[in-house]
């Protein structure tokens, strides 16, 4: 048995002792970047699920590699363009020398992971170090990245019938207080090919449209296939982190285990399309069960998912969730 205690954190999506979270939006090009710097001796793990994803040093957060701690997550807009954005983060790491081995020069593990949002985003600007090390900077004010901010600036949900006919989507978050001492947090960017459905009554709350409502991507599949294959590139992105003291083997099964949570509110998923990532994160020495971990996990990823797509805002003449609530409603 595990008590719990569910809690928004406003001030900072990880609410974790040691974690910090900071965004930062580029205003002109419609897109940003979101940094999470983690404790000493954090350990990661990471599951892929979609087609295509965009990231740089993935492969460290795997079990057949040696370096088993990491120092901060970037996720950035711009797809392939915005992961040299994590030079910023490198810079600012060695200017604060946190890093996770005692080495000269400072060497920082940095996994990086991009949405593509160039059809929002305005062409030729894509987030640079620059970008990424405002975001470092901005976890010292610790606010709260929620809705379209940061990484999900330019985010968007819902594409089988282009953009136009997309709905806004961003960066949501979740968080777990178990057995009084163990915290699970989950920070969502939510970029998704398909819709975002409500876990509990299978009702879709944001995806692609058409004059009269909500089409549901994956009926409109089974019916006429895919055909139209603009403005397909996606990415859902999560970062699950927690104070439980896990090995590389057991954060990586987190990681796969919460995975599942992208399923339970995003249809489809996972496809060829989606380059869907679950980054998993183990900074802490208390103790917990690493299945137990994993189960609550998912169901944070997907309380995550809902919380990105309720707390955006309309951008580009792509409407928010809310907003065509309150459309259709008048319908």
């Amino acid at each position: 048995m595990y008590t719990h205690k569910k809690k928004r954190f406003h001030k900072s999506p990880t609410g974790l002792e040691g974690y910090s979270v900071g965004c930062s939006s580029h205003s002109t090009g419609l897109s940003g970047c979101t940094v999470v710097l983690c404790p000493d001796r954090t350990t990661g793990g990471v599951c892929i699920c979609g087609g295509a994803p965009a990231a740089r040093e993935l492969s460290v957060l795997g079990t057949s590699c040696l370096r088993s701690s990491i120092d901060a997550v970037l996720i950035t807009g711009g797809s392939v363009y915005g992961l040299s954005a994590v030079d910023g983060v490198y810079r600012y790491l060695q200017e604060k020398k946190h890093c996770s081995e005692e080495q000269l020069p400072c060497i920082p593990i940095v996994p990086t992971a991009a949405i593509f949002d160039l059809r929002v985003a305005k062409a030729g600007i894509f987030p640079g170090a620059d970008d990424a090390y405002m975001a470092c900077c901005a976890t010292k004010q610790n606010p709260y990245c929620g809705g379209s901010v940061g990484a999900g600036t330019g985010a968007t949900v819902g594409k089988i019938r282009g953009i136009k006919w997309a709905t806004k989507g961003g960066i949501g978050s979740a968080n777990l207080l178990i057995n009084k001492d163990i915290t699970i947090s989950v920070l969502a960017v939510v970029n998704a090919f398909g819709d975002i459905k409500d876990p509990r009554s299978g009702k879709i709350i944001a995806g692609a449209r058409d004059e009269n409502g909500f089409i549901d991507t994956a009926a409109y599949i089974k019916k006429r296939g895919i055909s139209y294959l603009d403005d397909r590139q996606n990415t859902t992105i999560c970062v699950v982190a927690t104070n439980a003291n896990l090995n590389k083997a057991e954060v990586n099964k987190v990681a796969q285990m919460a995975s599942a949570g992208i399923a339970r509110v995003i249809s489809p998923c996972w496809t060829e399309y989606d380059g869907d990532i679950v980054i998993a994160l183990a900074g802490g020495q208390a103790k917990c069960d690493y299945n137990l971990i994993g189960i609550l996990a998912a169901e944070l990823v997907a309380e995550a998912i809902i919380d990105a797509i309720t707390s955006a805002t309309s951008l580009a003449g792509i409407p928010s969730a809310s907003e065509l609530a309150k459309k259709f409603i008048k319908r």
